[in-house]
């Protein structure tokens, strides 16, 4: 069992990391233990899944090397880390705007100040109006590669609540995403 007395505020389990996957239980425990979370590394994932989130629905295993973490495991971040300031969940490619949809709606939209989304590739303009509705700290965002988020999403960001705290935009489109 995990020993979520401990005040952890920062978790990396990027691929980077080499960690062994998960268990649902482990990751659940995680969740709903640490309240303090900060700041989640979760970019390219590819050892947890929105079962090691605490969603015990079946889901189809992506191909070996993708991402794991999908819109169900944001949700589930988001609804257990309200104090989360930074989340990094790039090249997730089944993050899609009902994840980011979720985050905007939770109570870490209000500490949120650095969200790294690039290579998300299923975002649209629904999640940019999420994030600028509610995301009043946000200081960096990056949506770099995802294409369908237009003049309408940035619009929504510089009209929202993220208009005066947003010092850093990352747009970019490269010929591979």
């Amino acid at each position: 069992a995990l020993d979520t007395s401990v005040d952890l505020n920062a978790l990396d389990t990027s691929a980077r990391c080499r960690l062994p996957r998960f268990s649902g239980a482990g990751v659940a425990s995680l969740a709903s233990g640490c309240s303090k979370l900060g700041c989640l590394r979760l970019s390219g994932a590819s050892r947890v899944d929105h079962q090691a989130l605490g969603d015990e629905a079946q889901a189809p295993v992506p191909p070996s090397g993708a991402s794991r973490v999908d819109d169900r495991a944001l949700a589930a971040v988001a609804a257990h880390a309200p104090a989360l300031h930074t989340l990094h969940v790039r090249m997730c490619f089944a993050v899609g705007d009902d994840g980011v949809v979720a985050l905007g709606a939770s109570a870490c939209a209000r500490t949120l100040t650095h969200l790294n989304l690039g290579g998300c590739n299923a975002l649209t303009n629904a999640a940019a109006r999420a994030l600028g509705a509610r995301c009043d700290a946000l200081a960096l965002l990056d949506v770099n590669g995802c294409r369908k988020i237009d003049d309408v999403g940035v619009s929504a960001l510089a009209a929202g609540a993220c208009a005066r705290t947003l010092t850093h935009l990352n747009l970019q489109v490269s010929a591979s995403s």
